[in-house]
């Protein structure tokens, strides 16, 4: 596949990621959580200066000011006591879950580096 085609296919997945997400929303009336767009933000300009690759700056640049005009909309989380427990049980586990996923990410990368695999 040449990467016009692939550039294609991933634009028409977001697109349709965001009309199924838009729905959602409107479905079950959820509120964004502007104070996540603004940590998203931060995090991926480093990201993209990291990897040379400007998209992922700008992109969170873009994040990171979407946050700044919301604001005031920021809302105070409850803290890990007052979650309910099955709350805090599925947060563990997506926590677990992404730490495996970046150790398994950086295992990988110091295996290529030596040669062990060919990525």
């Amino acid at each position: 596949m040449s990467t016009p085609i692939i550039l294609i296919i991933l634009v028409a997945l977001f697109v349709l990621i965001a009309v199924i997400t838009i729905i959602n929303n409107k479905k079950y009336n959820h509120k964004p959580k502007f104070k996540i767009f603004f940590i998203i933000g931060i995090c991926w300009i480093p990201l993209g200066v990291a990897t040379k690759n400007p998209v992922f700056s700008a992109v969170g640049l873009l994040f990171m000011i979407l946050g700044l005009i919301n604001k005031k909309k920021w809302k105070e989380e409850p803290k890990w006591s007052e979650l309910p427990p099955e709350i805090r049980k599925m947060k563990l586990i997506l926590i677990l879950i992404i730490s495996l996923i970046f150790l398994g990410g950086i295992v990988l990368y110091f295996l290529a580096n030596k040669g062990v695999i060919n990525v």
